[in-house]
């Protein structure tokens, strides 16, 4: 089924969720620094569960590849 482009804009709109947590504390910063920097580094799937372990809600990989890039920004 071919759909226009139109119709596929509309289609993206019903998937489109808020992004959680875009405002990061300052200690969600120092703890997503903490485990990026120096000459050893927590792996981004095993920072997502210690971001949940910490109560900051549910989190995956790609979350933390994004909280990243805030937090240094």
């Amino acid at each position: 089924m071919k759909i226009t482009y139109e119709e596929l804009m509309s289609e993206v709109d019903k998937y489109k969720v808020p992004l959680k947590n875009t405002d990061l504390t300052d200690e969600q910063k120092e703890f997503i620094i903490k485990c990026r920097t120096g000459d050893k580094v927590v792996p981004f799937q095993k920072m997502a569960d210690l971001w949940e372990m910490a109560g900051w809600g549910s989190s995956t990989e790609a979350s933390m590849r994004r909280y990243l890039k805030k937090a240094l920004a």
